[in-house]
């Protein structure tokens, strides 16, 4: 029987170009974090120096349009907004500066530190894989939709690692908090986005190429 050939939307992902572009994200973001001395809480302002690389990579590739760059880099950094919101809320530190309260002692913020890493991560993760699959329909697939579920919490366990091994979150060195933090957390989203769009065609919703 005679195949039916390769079209457009069979082409495959140039895998050394993503995770090329992912790697300069992480460390781009990660070098920025460290020299500028952010904290952890307004770290969510240089997101799109994570994502930048590699957006743009898939948009080069014709998985997304250049709107979806636009829109995605929006997102992913609302998303890192709203995870920081979260961890901020329920670690509380603020509050402790100058308090003798028992939920002010180190232990109090040790015990705050897993659940607020958790569910930050997981709140970063879940929305930014809610917008992927609301903007682009191919992503709508029990498949998809089951590898951004079990991968959220993923992040979310590494959220809850950052904050809660090394120092507290606040005595942090920004070095730290890349490391235990940001590193790994941006290293397995990346290859969670490589992963869903390598396994998509090359046209794209969001794409002005997209076949008629």
């Amino acid at each position: 029987m005679e195949g039916r050939g390769l079209t457009a939307n069979d082409t495959p992902a140039d895998l050394p170009l993503l995770i090329s572009a992912a790697f300069c994200g992480v460390v781009l973001f990660s070098a920025t974090i460290v020299i500028v001395s952010v904290p952890p809480v307004t770290a969510w302002w240089f997101t799109p120096a994570f994502a930048m690389p590699l957006v743009v990579a898939l948009a080069f590739q014709k998985r997304t349009g250049w709107w979806g760059v636009t829109a995605f880099l929006i997102g992913f950094t609302l998303a890192h907004c709203a995870a920081a919101e979260v961890a901020y809320r329920i670690y509380a530190y603020d509050g402790c500066a100058f308090s003798r309260d028992p939920q002010c002692s180190t232990y109090a913020l040790s015990q705050r530190a897993f659940p607020a890493g958790f569910i930050a991560g997981w709140v970063g993760a879940a929305l930014s894989f809610t917008m992927v699959a609301a903007l682009d329909p191919r992503f709508r697939t029990l498949r998809n939709i089951s590898i951004m579920g079990f991968a959220a919490l993923i992040l979310g366990g590494i959220g809850s690692f950052g904050f809660s091994f090394g120092p507290l979150p606040h005595r942090q060195f920004p070095t730290e908090t890349v490391l235990l933090l940001y590193l790994p957390w941006q290293t397995v989203f990346a290859g969670v986005l490589i992963w869903l769009f390598s396994g998509v065609g090359a046209t794209s919703p969001l794409s002005p190429h997209r076949a008629a």
